[in-house]
C-alpha cells in the first residue's frame, strides 16, 4: 500500500509564503516539513503547485529588487552592484586567470628557496 501524501493545502500555502519571504526552495519545503526530493516531485507532478512556486519566486524577486532599486536612488554602491549582477558581462569585475607559465616560474622559484 502506498504512503499516503503530505502534499495538502495548506502545506503548499505555508511553503508558498516562504518562497515569497525570499526562501529557497530547500529551505521552504524542509521548514514547512518536506523534503526537496518530495518537493521536486511534487514540481513535476503537480503544475498548479508549480505554478505557484514560480509565481512565489517571482513576487520575491520583485520585492527584493525594489528594495535594491530604491537604495540605488541615494547609494550609487547598490546601483553599481545592480548593473554587475545583472549586467555580468558589461559590468562584473573581470579577473584574470593566473598565468600557468607564470604559476610555474613562481613555484620553481619559491623551491630553489627553500633548498
Amino acid at each position: 500500500m502506498a504512503r499516503p501524501t503530505k502534499f495538502s493545502e495548506e502545506r503548499a500555502k505555508q511553503i508558498g509564503e516562504r518562497l515569497r519571504e525570499g526562501a529557497t526552495r530547500a529551505a521552504a519545503a524542509q521548514s514547512s516539513g518536506v523534503s526537496v526530493r518530495t518537493f521536486e516531485r511534487w514540481l513535476r507532478t503537480r503544475p498548479d503547485f508549480a505554478g505557484t512556486v514560480s509565481q512565489r519566486e517571482a513576487q520575491a524577486e520583485l520585492f527584493f529588487t525594489l528594495i535594491v532599486t530604491n537604495a540605488a536612488r541615494t547609494n550609487p554602491y547598490y546601483a553599481l552592484e545592480w548593473l554587475k549582477r545583472r549586467r555580468r558581462a558589461e559590468w562584473g569585475d573581470r579577473v584574470q586567470p593566473p598565468c600557468p607559465v607564470c604559476l610555474e616560474a613562481k613555484l620553481q622559484r619559491l623551491l630553489s628557496e627553500l633548498s
